[in-house]
């Protein structure tokens, strides 16, 4: 028995995975997006699905707030369940007066500090197409991570950042060492001090959701 996902022995997921945050995003996904959808986990109050989308095979799961928790959640299931492509679905704080609230950026690359990591070249042509079929303008950009959330605390070199977030480096340089394709899609939640309400965040980033399951869709 895993002890993040708290899978029956013997069960299995299918090869796709989409990630996010919050529990209760999972649980939009699953009630509009996910067809045939099976819970497999609320271990720790993480809200993880499985089920297809457009005829793909995909699981939905919670990772919590940050890097080391999303690992946390990812190791066991690239390692334990053979997860091999992941689409995150974050938020993001917008630090340039174009990106607006509720603006959608697919994160080519991700820096922390000096460090930077970069998306699949595979994953992102294919969000690109999905954007473009679903009609949904979009924001291809480079990220900093910072999982510190009061503006305040964050690295004088964050502070320059055009766009962070708080989970994409740390995403991207596991897959990179694992072997596992990745692409991090963000919807802005907060700019100069205003954010969206949590209720928003949770259930009606519906432009974020259909990019990110489209996403998967064309994933063969």
């Amino acid at each position: 028995m895993s002890s993040f996902l708290d899978i029956p022995e013997g069960g299995t997921l299918p090869s796709c995975a989409i990630l996010t945050d919050d529990p209760m995003r999972v649980e939009m996904f699953a009630a509009h997006y996910l067809e045939q959808a099976k819970l497999y986990t609320r271990q720790r109050g993480m809200t993880g699905y499985i089920g297809s989308y457009a005829g793909t095979p995909v699981a939905v799961q919670a990772v919590g707030y940050g890097g080391a928790s999303l690992v946390a959640y990812l190791h066991e299931m690239v390692s334990l369940y053979k997860v091999r492509t992941v689409v995150y679905a974050g938020e993001c704080v917008s630090r340039e007066s174009s990106v607006l609230l509720r603006d959608l950026v697919i994160a080519s690359k991700a820096y922390t500090g000096a460090d930077a990591s970069e998306a699949d070249v595979r994953l992102l042509q294919n969000a690109t197409l999905a954007a473009r079929r679903c009609d949904l303008s979009v924001r291809t950009n480079m990220v900093h991570t910072d999982d510190r959330y009061k503006t305040q605390e964050l690295e004088p070199c964050c502070q320059r950042a055009c766009i962070v977030d708080f989970a994409t480096y740390t995403l991207y340089e596991y897959a990179k060492r694992h072997g596992v394709a990745a692409l991090s899609l963000l919807a802005v939640s907060e700019r100069y001090g205003e954010c969206i309400a949590p209720a928003e965040r949770q259930s009606q980033l519906h432009g974020l959701t259909r990019l990110v399951f489209e996403t998967a869709a064309l994933v063969k």
